[in-house]
């Protein structure tokens, strides 16, 4: 394996990063690491660009003082609306493209710092000094997402199961909100976790799958991580024993999604998320940013449907095409693949998304807590209905608003906390249409946490028992005895919205694992 301290030891050297690698065992987690510590054997074939390696350094001097320019002065004025939101999104587009083009097109000659993008802090190592799928990886700084099975994609044309890998960066208005945050790296100040208005949030994500194995991504922009291959995490998740082998993988680009703090867009939540995908058959333009298409924009979750199945209300047979969703709008133009990849009830969701699920258990009988594993739903007590084929269970408000602090929640609607299953595996859900279900698909302002306390009883077992507790994760790297005064004192603070930043939440979890040998939110998982 490429891992070897000897390794990172010369690449650290031979460029000048300050790279505190989980390999080197006795030292403390590095909060600024740039990556993971895993790198590619000099000469390694293929190469992952052309002349030398040049890997990722993490973007971190965090701007003190707001810009003098922001997409303020540039967003479109009023409320957003299914008829103007195509013009948003291409605003938006238009706005960022001058320093994020080449992010998508050369990735290896784009430097995110000189053009004024950020990086979350205490991202960068993983967990385990043998898991290269953790951290971000040296080659692009891409964090590992879910695996994409094939039988998701409705046309049949994707061949193989296949896996996504993402980059995220922030402008300087969202990062304002980092220089408030970690101040002091070793302890984060949560209560300055609200983004001013006008910050941006970029996510840009490819797929392992070549264009012979699926077609739609054939002329996509290429990168490369290094990462184990796919089948290599497949397998791990029936045999965990089996090592991790890391190689230099390539990536298509289908998927770049902008989401923006904008309250007077967006006044129930105050953000809209905009979603790009990569059209083969656009005009191809100066290059592959330009068949970059919008999906779509979403503003809020549809709330008003919540007690319905089917998360919408009943198609006009005179007018079958007619949105049903009030707070999406789905571009009309946008490629035929991404209707498959929908969330629940047709709510914005995009391929590397992972809204449809497989293997799934639903309930209205179970209790949050109840039971520690997804199989365990399937007790006659819980009544349990098992869906026979694809099932869509999510979309971009209802993941990102499970971002808080205290109390949190799956990414799913889900009584069950903890890891996310592979897909395909057995996965517990509430029943749609109920209360619990309901709980997701809410619109709040993102300082507002979705479980807002958490029971004396809850709080008394994970007191007695923190190890065997939903609620906390124990320090991978060891430790003393947890405090139980600390625990008590953490597991009754006010529970706080992270302003639907997934990425966010995993950093203050791995800050609050570092620094205090436990964490209130669930282990880290596959970025959605």
């Amino acid at each position: 394996m490429a891992t070897s301290v000897r390794t990172a030891a010369l690449a650290m050297a031979a460029f000048g990063l300050f790279v505190t690698s989980p390999s080197l065992a006795g030292q403390i987690p590095d909060p600024f690491a740039s990556n993971n510590g895993f790198y590619p054997d000099q000469g390694a074939a293929p190469p992952p660009f052309d002349g030398p390696y040049r890997f990722r350094v993490l973007s971190r001097n965090y701007p003190a003082q707001p810009p003098a320019h922001s997409w303020l002065e540039n967003r479109p004025k009023g409320p957003i609306t299914r008829e103007n939101a195509a013009a948003y999104a291409a605003r938006l587009k238009a706005y960022v493209a001058p320093t994020l083009r080449k992010m998508i097109e050369a990735p290896a000659q784009w430097d995110p710092a000189a053009n004024r993008w950020y990086d979350m802090p205490w991202m960068g190592q993983t967990d385990s000094p043998s898991d290269s799928t953790g951290g971000r990886d040296a080659l692009l700084g891409a964090f590992s997402g879910q695996i994409i099975l094939k039988k998701s994609e409705a046309h049949g044309e994707l061949k193989v199961d296949t896996q996504n890998h993402t980059i995220i960066y922030y402008d300087p208005v969202a990062a304002l909100t980092f220089h408030d945050v970690w101040k002091d790296a070793w302890h984060p100040n949560k209560l300055a976790a609200v983004y001013r208005e006008g910050a941006l949030v970029v996510k840009a994500g490819g797929v392992a799958a070549t264009p012979e194995e699926w077609p739609i991504v054939a002329g996509a922009a290429e990168w490369r991580v290094f990462r184990p291959p796919v089948q290599q995490v497949i397998d791990h998740g029936s045999h965990p024993d089996q090592p991790y082998t890391p190689v230099v993988t390539p990536l298509r680009v289908l998927q770049f999604d902008i989401i923006v703090k904008d309250t007077e867009a967006s006044p129930e939540t105050g953000w809209v998320f905009v979603t790009f995908v990569y059209d083969k058959d656009a005009p191809r333009g100066k290059g592959p940013w330009d068949q970059l298409v919008p999906l779509g924009v979403t503003w809020g979750n549809d709330p008003e449907f919540d007690d319905n199945y089917l998360g919408h209300p009943p198609e006009d047979p005179k007018n079958p095409d007619a949105a049903k969703l009030k707070q999406f709008w789905r571009n009309p133009a946008a490629p035929t693949y991404v209707r498959a990849t929908l969330g629940w009830g047709g709510r914005m969701s995009g391929p590397i998304d992972i809204a449809e699920r497989h293997g799934l258990i639903l309930t209205e009988n179970v209790k949050p807590g109840e039971v520690k594993t997804d199989a365990e739903c399937d007790a006659p007590q819980y009544k349990p209905i098992k869906p026979t084929g694809p099932f869509r269970a999510s979309g971009c408000f209802s993941c990102h608003g499970t971002s808080q602090s205290v109390g949190q929640a799956r990414m799913y609607p889900s009584p069950v906390s903890g890891h996310l299953p592979m897909d395909g595996q057995p996965f517990c859900l509430y029943k749609p249409g109920t209360a619990e279900w309901a709980r997701w698909f809410q619109n709040r302002p993102g300082t507002q946490p979705e479980n807002p306390t958490i029971t004396e009883a809850a709080i008394a077992a994970v007191v007695a028992n923190p190890a065997a507790s939903a609620f906390v994760r124990l320090n991978p790297r060891g430790g003393g005895p947890i405090d139980a005064s600390a625990l008590r004192r953490a597991l009754t603070e006010p529970a706080r919205g992270l302003d639907y930043d997934m990425l966010l939440m995993f950093a203050l979890s791995t800050a609050e694992a570092s620094t205090q040998n436990f964490s209130l939110l669930p282990e880290r998982t596959a970025v959605h």
